[in-house]
């Protein structure tokens, strides 16, 4: 397997799995939830 640097957008495109995009997902909302958060403070 070449060498490449975890976060080469390559390598997600290659290896992303439904659960890991879910993951995501989730991480994403908690950001937005916390970005929201603190606008509203």
């Amino acid at each position: 397997m070449e060498k490449r640097n975890i976060g080469s957008c390559d390598l997600l495109e290659k290896y992303t799995m439904l659960p890991l995009q879910s993951t995501w997902l989730k991480m994403e909302n908690n950001v937005k939830s916390c970005v929201n958060f603190f606008m509203n403070n």
